[in-house]
């Protein structure tokens, strides 16, 4: 693997998505494990670009729709910027909230937050506003209830450069002792030190 995979996750990658919704725990699981490994390599925003990831969730797997959210769940709090075409996945992540499986149910639910800090809460409204009358109401309520809990977006590490400075809390060792009389001759002031013998 490399950056060099990047060109290969729509053909490959999103297949590894749709291993999400294996029936099989450890299939989900060993699916789950290749996927984090694509996005260490290549960086999430290229999977969250175009229609494949809004056409996965749409897939009504329940397994790959639990695996699915609770995964960008995950990841998506981890970036700054998202690109535009997230906007995609809100009409089937609404479905997500009313699914008939209670799994699905809270892992929409548990993912709002995350997809609110990026697409905001006009904007995801403005998508539920399209929903059935039967839909609006429950999916405004819950919006209302998660506007106050959208995490905050990741700062940049400020990094300064400057010249370090070394400081020590060892005084400096003092020089050799200066020979007065060369001292004299180059124009240095001398110290006479007057030793007294020792009393006992």
């Amino acid at each position: 693997m490399g950056p060099g995979i990047r060109q290969h996750i729509k053909a490959l990658g999103f297949g590894t998505i749709s291993s999400l919704g294996d029936s099989k725990n450890t299939v989900r699981a060993a699916a789950l494990s290749a996927l984090n490994a694509w996005v260490d390599q290549t960086g999430l925003k290229y999977w969250l670009e175009g229609e494949d990831l809004s056409e996965e969730l749409k897939k009504e797997n329940p397994f790959l729709r639990q695996e699915l959210l609770g995964w960008l769940t995950e990841k998506l709090p981890s970036l700054r910027t998202v690109p535009s075409d997230l906007a995609l996945c809100l009409p089937y992540l609404y479905t997500c909230l009313e699914d008939r499986n209670g799994e699905v149910r809270c892992k929409a639910q548990s993912s709002l937050p995350a997809f609110m800090m990026h697409l905001g809460y006009e904007r995801m409204v403005k998508v539920a506003a399209n929903l059935k009358p039967s839909s609006k109401d429950s999916v405004l309520s819950v919006l209302d209830k998660v506007r106050a809990t959208i995490p905050a977006k990741p700062c940049k590490t400020a990094t300064t450069k400057g010249n370090s400075v070394s400081t020590s809390s060892h005084p400096p060792e003092e020089g050799p002792p200066v020979d007065t009389k060369k001292a004299k001759g180059a124009g240095v002031k001398s110290k006479v030190i007057i030793a007294y013998p020792h009393t006992f």
